[in-house]
């Protein structure tokens, strides 16, 4: 019974995903406050965000054209697998974001300091303004709060509970079958 259990407890928690998380961004450049929502993955630091959509983007509160996160500008410059990213404070942009079908003149983009630029840049095109020589990066201008969907578990939170219950339920039924059985 236990090794069942186990073998159990052991599936669940190495089927528990990562945490997907989704945020509301601005950013504050020269050409206006870009805005939307991100999604990714957020790391063990709890600082790092991997990106893996930009959702409801907008410049000046109005709705722009749709982006699709392209890759980091690191990858694109490096040929590297690195993945696009955020921090949450703000020392790390490394993203590119471009409408569908524009070959990237619709979108806007973070560099990485030091790849090719120090320091980092904010780039810009299209609907989302004409930075196309972009202007230096200001973290002070970064902006980004998670988007609170409620205190709905995840999948995985729901299976460890089930277990828990499960278990104290199958402790509590041995402990009073033993105390019938046991002798007065």
């Amino acid at each position: 019974m236990m090794r069942k259990f186990g073998l159990l407890l052991g599936l669940v928690l190495a089927a528990a995903p990562a945490s997907a998380a989704e945020y509301i961004f601005s950013y504050v450049a020269s050409v206006g406050t870009i805005s939307g929502r991100m999604t990714g993955t957020l790391q063990p630091d709890a600082n790092t965000l991997l990106l893996t959509a930009i959702t409801m983007p907008r410049r000046n509160g109005l709705p722009g054209p749709d982006v699709t996160v392209v890759g980091s500008f690191r990858q694109l410059a490096t040929f590297a697998p690195i993945p696009p990213s955020v921090t949450l404070d703000g020392s790390l942009m490394d993203f590119v974001a471009c409408a569908p079908g524009s070959s990237c003149n619709e979108g806007f983009t973070f560099t990485y300091e030091g790849v090719i630029h120090t320091p980092a840049r904010f780039y810009a095109g299209g609907f989302y303004g004409a930075l196309l020589d972009g202007e230096v990066y200001n973290r002070a201008n970064w902006s980004i709060a998670p988007l609170n969907a409620g205190a709905v578990p995840e999948p995985a939170s729901w299976g460890l509970m089930i277990i828990g219950f499960g278990c104290v339920g199958a402790l509590s039924r041995r402990r009073r079958h033993q105390a019938i059985v046991a002798p007065v």
